[in-house]
This record gives structure tokens, C-alpha cells and sequence, in this order.
């Protein structure tokens, strides 16, 4: 007499069953990758899953080849910028050198909140589409590259610019803001 696998039988297969299975897959694919390095060009799993289902993926700050994100305390010096709900910060145009570090001192005196985001036009732009697809009130501060300063408020983001270059700070707070010209320009001089 042939006696049925467990493991094959329909009784075996009840949805409970085949959740502890997979579950214990993953855990030991969990295990056997840890540590290891991803082959060049691969793309860890989380990213993979962000992707497939249409959201961003929160920066690192190798993903910016323009400066990198700094202490406060190793600020060379502060630039303040005004963030005005007519659209405009005030000044709208900052000059820095390569290697120096800014403390970015943000202040919104309107009712409006606003924000800023470091970065190239490309960037920027990209930025406005994900803010666009998104709506109205779906702020992303999580980026070292940004703050978010609320009505009344003052925020500071502290920013070491390593490429020369011309770039901008925005804000995408509200779907018209950077679309009615609410970024500011920064010149990074020197090589």
C-alpha cells in the first residue's frame, strides 16, 4: 500500500500551511543573502518592489553628485532665505564655492507651507512631476536634500556643495508653486 506524501496531500495545502511555507522561504533567502554584496547593476528587493508599484525610492546622499548633506556645526557660514507665498524667495540667487558648506536657514513668514530642495533643473523637474502625480498635500521631507518649513516657522537644511555648477533650490510644496517659479538659483564657483 502507497501512502500519500503530507507534504503533497490536499490536507496538507490549507492556506495556513502554504503562508508558515513561503514565510519560511523568505526567511532563509533572508538569511543566505545577508551580508553579502549585490552583484554590480543589481537592485536590493526593496527597491525592485518600490519601483513596481510606482514609488519613490527615499535618496541616499551618493545619489547626489553635487554636494552631500553636513552638520550644522561645520557650517562655513548661513545664508537665510525668505520663502514668500507670491511664489518667491528672497534672494533668489546665492553664490557659493566648492567645498563650502552652507547652513541653509529657511524662514516662511506667509501662510502657506513651503519647502526646499536642493539639486540640478533635471532633478527639480523630475521632483515637480512625482509632487504633480502625487496632489496637493503630499509633502516628502525625508530626502536630505529638502526641508519643509510650515506657516511661521524657520527650518535649516546644512549642505556641503562638492561640484561646481549651476543649480536650484525649489519649492513643490503646493502643485503651482515651482510651476509659478518659486526656486531660487545657486552658482557653485570654482573646480
Amino acid at each position: 500500500m502507497v501512502r500519500p506524501n503530507p507534504v503533497l496531500s490536499t490536507s496538507a495545502r490549507t492556506p495556513a500551511a502554504v503562508i508558515a511555507a513561503v514565510a519560511v522561504a523568505a526567511l532563509v533567502l533572508a538569511a543566505c543573502s545577508a551580508g553579502s554584496p549585490s552583484p554590480v547593476g543589481s537592485m536590493p528587493m526593496e527597491s525592485e518592489m518600490a519601483m513596481e508599484s510606482g514609488m519613490a525610492m527615499e535618496s541616499t546622499h551618493e545619489d547626489f553628485a553635487f554636494g552631500a548633506p553636513a552638520d550644522a556645526a561645520d557650517a562655513d557660514r548661513v545664508i537665510e532665505i525668505v520663502a514668500h507665498d507670491n511664489f518667491t524667495f528672497d534672494p533668489d540667487e546665492i553664490t557659493v564655492a566648492v567645498g563650502e558648506t552652507i547652513t541653509f536657514r529657511v524662514r516662511n513668514p506667509g501662510a502657506v507651507t513651503h519647502e526646499i530642495v536642493l539639486g540640478p533643473v533635471d532633478m527639480q523637474e523630475e521632483h515637480e512631476q512625482e509632487m504633480q502625480a502625487m496632489g496637493e498635500g503630499m509633502a516628502m521631507h525625508d530626502d536630505p536634500n529638502a526641508i519643509g518649513v510650515d506657516s511661521g516657522e524657520t527650518n535649516e537644511l546644512t549642505w556641503t556643495f562638492t561640484q561646481a555648477g549651476t543649480f536650484q533650490y525649489g519649492c513643490h510644496e503646493q502643485p503651482d508653486h515651482y510651476a509659478n517659479g518659486m526656486f531660487g538659483t545657486i552658482v557653485v564657483t570654482g573646480s
